[in-house]
C-alpha cells in the first residue's frame, strides 16, 4: 500500500510546485543533490531508479571518452540500498583495466543523508558522524570499446525497423505516474499491448526524458543517460501480476548496447 505521507506528496505537487528542469543539482563540494523530480512512485523519500542509473552512467561514459573508447557497449547496475531522495549523493568512477580495444569501468554511488535544518546544530562529533552515514547505494560495471564505421550490412528483421511514435499511432501511458516527479520527468508513450492500456504481457513502449540530468551541464542528456533514465521502467510495463498486490524490486539491470544510438526517444519492449 502506498503511504499518506506519498499522497501528501502528489497534493502538493498538483498544488502548484512546478516540475524542476533537471533531476540534480552540484553542490560546490562534487556532491549532487536530488530535485523532486526524481522522486518514484513508491514513496516520496525514495528516488526511481532511472535518475540514479543515469548518473552513474554519465560518470562512465566520461571515463571512457578519456580512455580513447568511448563506445559503452555493456553496463551493469546492481542496487544495494534504495536511493533517497534527501541523499547527498557522491559518485565515484575509476577504470579498472584498459586496453588498447576495450577498458572495463566501474562507478559507485554513495549517499549521506543531511539534516532537514541548516540552522540544526551539528553533533559533538560531526566528522565521525558524517563518515559512519556514508552509505554505498549502488556500484556499476560497464565495458567500453571503439566505435568506427563498418561496411554496409545486410538489413536487420523488419519487426527491428523502429521510429518513434506518432501521436495517432500511441497512447499516452502512466497518466497517474505524471502527478509525482519522476513520471512527469518523462513522455511515455505506449504502442501495442495485449489490452488498451498497460498489459500482462509483451509490451512496446517508447520514452522521452523531458528534464536535464544535472544543472548546470550545458547539454542535453546523452543517448545513454536517456536510455537509462528509462531501463529501470521494464517491470512497470509489462507485468503478469497485479503490481497492487504485489512488489518486488530489482537487484540489478543489466543493458547491452548492439552500436551506438541516436535521437530522444528510447524504445522498449517488455515482456
Amino acid at each position: 500500500t502506498v503511504s499518506v505521507l506519498y499522497w501528501l506528496n502528489v497534493i502538493r505537487f498538483m498544488a502548484g510546485d512546478e516540475l524542476p528542469s533537471f533531476y540534480y543539482q552540484r553542490d560546490s563540494d562534487g556532491r549532487y543533490r536530488a530535485t523532486h523530480a526524481t522522486v518514484g512512485p513508491w514513496s516520496p523519500k525514495l528516488q526511481h531508479g532511472g535518475p540514479p542509473c543515469a548518473l552513474l552512467g554519465r560518470a562512465l561514459e566520461a571515463e571512457a571518452a578519456k580512455a580513447g573508447l568511448p563506445f559503452v557497449a555493456r553496463i551493469t547496475f546492481a542496487f544495494f540500498r534504495p536511493v533517497k531522495v534527501a541523499a547527498r549523493l557522491e559518485v565515484e568512477p575509476r577504470i579498472v583495466r584498459a586496453g588498447t580495444k576495450i577498458v572495463h569501468l566501474e562507478a559507485d554511488l554513495f549517499g549521506t543523508v543531511v539534516p532537514k535544518s541548516k540552522d540544526a546544530a551539528p553533533p559533538a562529533d560531526a566528522a565521525k558522524q558524517s563518515n559512519s552515514a556514508r552509505v554505498h547505494l549502488m556500484r556499476a560495471t560497464a565495458v567500453a570499446s571503439r566505435a568506427a564505421p563498418v561496411a554496409t550490412l545486410p538489413d536487420p528483421p523488419k519487426e527491428l525497423h523502429l521510429s518513434p511514435p506518432k501521436p495517432a499511432d500511441s497512447v499516452a501511458t502512466f497518466e497517474d505516474l505524471k502527478l509525482v516527479g519522476y513520471g512527469a520527468s518523462m513522455d511515455f508513450r505506449l504502442v501495442k499491448a495485449v489490452d488498451d492500456y498497460l498489459g500482462n504481457g509483451p509490451t512496446e513502449s517508447w520514452s522521452k526524458v523531458l528534464v536535464g540530468l544535472v544543472d548546470g551541464d550545458g547539454k542535453p542528456l546523452s543517448p545513454l543517460e536517456r536510455t537509462l533514465a528509462f531501463v529501470d521502467s521494464a517491470g512497470g510495463f509489462s507485468n503478469y501480476i497485479p503490481m497492487d498486490e504485489y512488489s518486488f524490486v530489482n537487484t540489478d539491470t543489466t543493458v547491452h548496447l548492439l552500436r551506438p544510438m541516436k535521437g530522444e526517444w528510447c524504445c522498449m519492449r517488455a515482456r
